[in-house]
């Protein structure tokens, strides 16, 4: 009975609201009243702030149709109303598989048991509650956990957070991880990916800037923390801030400084001296 009230409450909407509802401008509430009694039609109730329901019958707002609404495509919004999906249950801290908002067919989930998540992407688990994962082959195991995108991170902390990248652990209470490859934040054991060190097919992968302006990594897990105008360019160099430096080598580091050249591998360049002007 819920599925074909939902259905031809939809194609009332449709039917009633879709000539008016063209403009993207501010919505007109638009009301269906839905019978109490089961084998009945499902009629309009009118638009505005108030419905026009008779008796035997429960007001709901409707969704209206726009034909050309976001991106110039066919679109349902809802007006003055917040949309709420929870599981059922009443209660946030609890678990049954239900009460989440999937975006995309996601193909092949893992574990999907948890409850109160957005999901966006493909491929992705959520065991927990109250947690957002996007990305693909992404996992969130613990309350309030989110991995936001790349493929193959684990967020089990609670709660923990990870950008992306690739094959991170989040394990710990508010541990967080911004990119990069295989890295754990928290405890557990360390393992590495093959692909961390796979220069041949992800020539520039799992690079990351934090932060700064004009910053660049080009290399294999390289990165680059701040300041303006770095560049890390080789397999694992870093650049913590500064101005115009470039750490050119493979595993080279730079603190900090203006102009400084890492062209060594594993070379590791100070920052300039306290009080030296850019």
């Amino acid at each position: 009975m819920r599925a074909r009230v939902l259905v031809a409450g939809l194609a009332t909407s449709v039917f009633v609201l879709g000539v008016a509802a063209e403009s993207a401008q501010a919505l007109t509430p638009g009301w269906e009243c839905i019978p109490t009694t089961a084998g009945q039609a499902v009629v309009s109730g009118g638009t505005g702030a108030a419905p026009s329901c008779g008796s035997g019958t429960t007001a709901v707002l409707a969704p209206t149709y726009i034909s050309s609404g976001v991106g110039g495509k066919p679109t349902v919004q809802f007006s003055a109303l917040n949309v709420q999906i929870v599981n059922g249950t009443a209660s946030e801290a609890t678990t049954n598989g239900e009460g989440n908002l999937i975006v995309g067919y996601d193909e092949k989930g893992g574990a999907q048991t948890g409850s109160h998540n957005l999901e966006l992407g493909g491929s992705n688990s959520y065991t927990s509650y109250g947690g957002l994962v996007g990305g693909t082959g992404n996992s969130i195991t613990n309350i309030f956990a989110s991995v936001l995108g790349g493929s193959q991170n684990v967020a089990s902390g609670n709660p923990s957070t990870i950008l992306g990248g690739y094959g991170n652990r989040a394990t710990s209470s508010y541990s967080t991880i911004g990119g990069g490859c295989s890295n754990l934040a928290g405890s557990g054991t360390l393992a590495v990916s093959p692909n961390c060190s796979n220069t041949a097919s992800y020539p520039h992968g799992f690079a990351s800037v934090l932060g700064g302006a004009g910053n660049q990594a080009t290399g294999t897990a390289a990165s680059a923390s701040g300041g303006d105008f770095n560049i890390a360019s080789d397999p694992y160099a870093s650049i913590d801030g500064g101005s115009d430096n470039k750490a050119n080598a493979n595993e080279s580091s730079i603190l900090g400084g203006e102009g400084n050249t890492s062209s060594m591998a594993c070379q590791a360049i100070p920052a300039a001296p306290i009080n030296t002007p850019c």
